[in-house]
């Protein structure tokens, strides 16, 4: 054998070492890719490691999934035989059978129709559950004093949100939570800052994220994600993605926003509108206000000249009985005067001698019956006098005004005199008239009926 011909034998590669730097090449060419087929040949030896082949029409590749990527493997329901998926992992070679292959990490749903389909699976046993019932989902408080949100602190609409809350009603206080809103690991996060915010006695919580694919917002569509918002007793609101984008998160929360922007509207009222408001209704109010107390006044002024004291009435019935007491007298003495009259007159026209020759005897009668009727009529006069003294008496015992300065008062109530508590009732204005003055007053409960037992 030549020289030349051993030096290029020395140069020869061995098996491994070809196998090395295949693996080596393909490794640090490729680095992590994701690769779409179909899953076949599975297989889940006791080690827990799992071993499939992904492939498609033309073409298959071998994969490996070691049992730490299985464990953290969140979808399981991937990993079955037939499934189409996406697998992301290491492209390598297996360096005894110099077979290259792909080391899984994890097993993603194959396309934006394959996750729609599980939104839509998840959406429907959710449902079946009562997660999505409105009569369970609670109302925002119209003046929140405070509000958490639940966000990435670089998440896209976090500015936005914060902003226009300050600048709408600038008194709420914000606190927000930092968790991860995309990735494998935003789930749990989501649910952790999601049950330390509830417990803050917060008015209102808030999931904040910009827009993005399918992929992006999945996090939202977490099962036990929906269970920890449902059992949240804060009022929540969904504020993910775009107007267009859907989660889970937004049916279960308790009110959905279709932007960041639109869930600041939606949760704080603007400060500015409420001043206005508040300066429209105060002067409807002393607008109203003055127009019932002038009301009032007339209603009073009108129920004043309509009052009448009783002392005017008094003071009128003294006149009348005055004028009577003073006509009585006169008429009883002109009464006895003209009969006075009338009797001289036929006693003028008698002649002395007829008298005594024939009317001794009904002279003398005469004489008597004058003089009886004299007495009647004296003793007539003088019962007369005695009822009207009497009567006179009686009048100024039962004189209202007397009554008054005794501590009596007469109730009034609209002008009516009130003789007895049936004509009363709880809250009924009342007015007292003294014999100095008058005072109002109220009824503060229905008066209480005197019973009269009857024996």
């Amino acid at each position: 054998m030549s020289t030349t011909a051993m030096d290029k034998q020395s140069d020869a590669l061995s098996v491994s070492e070809l196998n090395q730097r295949v693996k080596d090449l393909l490794e640090s060419s490729q680095g992590i890719i994701r690769v779409q087929g179909e899953i076949s040949n599975l297989s889940r030896p006791r080690s827990g490691h799992i071993y499939f082949t992904l492939k498609d029409s033309y073409a298959e590749i071998s994969c490996a999934m070691f049992k730490r990527y299985a464990i953290a493997q969140q979808d399981s329901a991937l990993l079955q035989e037939g499934t189409a998926c996406c697998v992301e992992g290491l492209i390598t070679l297996y360096q005894q059978r110099g077979q290259y292959q792909i080391l899984a990490y994890r097993i993603l749903p194959q396309g934006e129709g394959l996750l729609k389909r599980q939104y839509q699976i998840l959406r429907s046993q959710l449902a079946a559950k009562g997660l999505f019932a409105p009569e369970g989902k609670s109302k925002l408080a119209s003046f929140p004093r405070s509000i958490g949100i639940l966000s990435s602190p670089v998440a896209a609409g976090l500015e936005d949100l914060t902003s226009t809350l300050k600048s709408r009603f600038p008194i709420t206080s914000i606190t927000v939570y930092p968790a991860q809103v995309q990735g494998d690991l935003a789930a749990s996060s989501l649910i952790k800052a999601l049950k330390t915010a509830d417990n803050n006695n917060h008015d209102a919580l808030v999931f904040c994220r910009g827009g993005g694919s399918i992929e992006d917002l999945w996090c939202f569509n977490d099962e036990q994600l929906a269970y920890a918002i449902h059992a949240a007793t804060t009022p929540i609101v969904s504020a993910v993605g775009h107007e267009t984008d859907w989660t889970i998160c937004d049916e279960v929360c308790d009110v959905r926003a279709a932007t960041p922007t639109q869930a600041a509207l939606l949760l704080v009222p603007d400060a500015k509108q409420l001043a206005q408001m508040y300066q429209t209704y105060h002067h409807q109010l002393n607008q109203a206000m003055l127009r019932t107390r002038e009301k009032k006044y007339w209603q009073w002024q009108a129920l004043q000249d309509q009052l009448r004291h009783p002392r005017e009435t008094l003071h009128e019935k003294q006149l009348v009985l005055g004028a009577l007491l003073q006509r009585f007298p006169d008429q009883m003495w002109r009464f006895l005067y003209d009969r006075q009259q009338q009797l001289d007159y036929h006693t003028y026209r008698l002649s002395k001698q007829l008298i005594l020759a024939h009317l001794n005897k009904p002279l003398q009668r005469h004489l008597f019956l004058t003089s009886k009727l004299t007495q009647q009529a004296n003793h007539v006069l003088l019962e007369k006098r005695y009822k009207i003294q009497n009567l006179l008496q009686q009048l100024q015992h039962t004189n209202p005004h007397r009554l008054l300065q005794k501590g009596y008062g007469a109730v009034l109530s609209s002008g009516k005199r009130i003789v007895g508590a049936s004509e009363l009732s709880a809250g009924q204005k009342l007015t007292i008239q003294m014999h100095d003055g008058h005072f109002e007053a109220t009824v503060t409960a229905d008066p209480v009926k005197i019973r009269e037992d009857i024996t």
